[in-house]
C-alpha cells in the first residue's frame, strides 16, 4: 500500500543495535513536478515509527517489544522566493537612471523586485525584509500588488508585509527603486545595492514557520543582460 518498511532484511545492522549506536536512513518520495497534481488545503504528511525488541535492561533479561510514538513530518507548501534588480526592462528600455557603470558621487537608480510563487497551501503572516547598505537609499517609488511595502529607518530595512496569500493567487511581485551613490573607496568594486533578503511566513495548513533566504543583490545585475559588465564603480 502506502507504507515503507525497513527491517533486518533490508539493513543488516538492524539485527542488533547496541547502546549508543546511531545511524540515518535517507529516502526520497516522488511528488508531482508542481502542485497542480495535488489537492490544495490538504495536509500531506509522512508518519514514522520504530518498533524493536529489547533483550535486557541493565543486565536484566526482559525480552519485550517497544514502539515509539508516531513522528509526523508535514509537507509544507511549495513556496519559492526570488530577489532581483535591473537597469533595463526586457525590451532594453531603461527603468533605472543615472550613470552606468556607476560613478563616484553620482547617483544611479535601479529597479529591485521581490517575487513570491506558491500554489499548494495558503500563506499567512508573510514578511520579506532586506537591509540596505549605507550608500543606498529607497527613492520612495514602488509598485505593490498586495500588502504593504515600507522602509524601516531604525533597522535600515525594506520590509514587505502581507497578512494572507491564498494559494490560488499563484504569484505576487513587488518592485521598488533603489538609489546607489558610490563612495571613493568603492572605485573598481561592484557594490552591493541590497543585502540578503529573508522571507518569513506561516503555512496555514501545517502551521509551520517557513524561512527562505535570497542572495544579496549587487550592481553586477546578473538578471539584466543589457547591463552586463557595467557594475564596477568608476571615477
Amino acid at each position: 500500500g502506502n507504507k515503507l518498511t525497513w527491517s533486518k532484511k533490508q539493513i543488516s545492522s538492524f539485527r542488533k543495535l547496541l547502546p549508543g549506536d546511531e545511524g540515518t536512513i535517507a529516502f526520497d518520495i516522488p511528488l508531482p513536478a508542481d502542485a497542480s497534481g495535488m489537492r490544495p488545503s490538504v495536509l500531506y504528511s509522512v508518519n514514522s515509527k520504530i518498533e524493536a525488541k529489547i533483550a535486557a535492561i541493565d543486565g536484566e533479561e526482559v525480552n519485550r517489544t517497544t514502539r515509539t510514538n508516531p513522528i509526523i513530518a508535514k509537507l509544507n507548501t511549495d513556496v519559492s522566493f526570488a530577489a532581483s534588480a535591473r537597469y533595463f526592462d526586457n525590451d532594453g528600455v531603461p527603468i533605472g537612471s543615472g550613470p552606468l557603470p556607476p560613478e563616484i558621487g553620482q547617483t544611479t537608480t535601479y529597479r529591485a523586485a521581490w517575487t513570491v510563487k506558491n500554489s499548494l497551501h495558503d500563506l499567512t503572516d508573510l514578511k520579506i525584509s532586506a537591509k540596505l547598505p549605507p550608500n543606498v537609499a529607497w527613492t520612495g517609488a514602488k509598485t505593490v500588488g498586495a500588502g504593504d511595502l515600507s522602509f524601516d529607518a531604525a533597522e535600515e530595512k525594506m520590509i514587505w508585509k502581507l497578512n494572507w496569500m491564498p494559494a490560488s493567487v499563484g504569484t505576487l511581485t513587488v518592485s521598488f527603486d533603489l538609489a546607489l551613490t558610490p563612495s571613493e573607496d568603492q572605485v573598481g568594486r561592484i557594490p552591493v545595492i541590497m543585502e540578503a533578503a529573508l522571507l518569513e511566513a506561516i503555512d496555514k495548513v501545517t502551521g509551520s514557520s517557513i524561512l527562505l533566504p535570497a542572495t544579496p543583490i549587487s550592481a553586477a545585475l546578473e538578471d539584466d543582460p543589457n547591463a552586463s559588465g557595467k557594475g564596477r564603480v568608476v571615477e
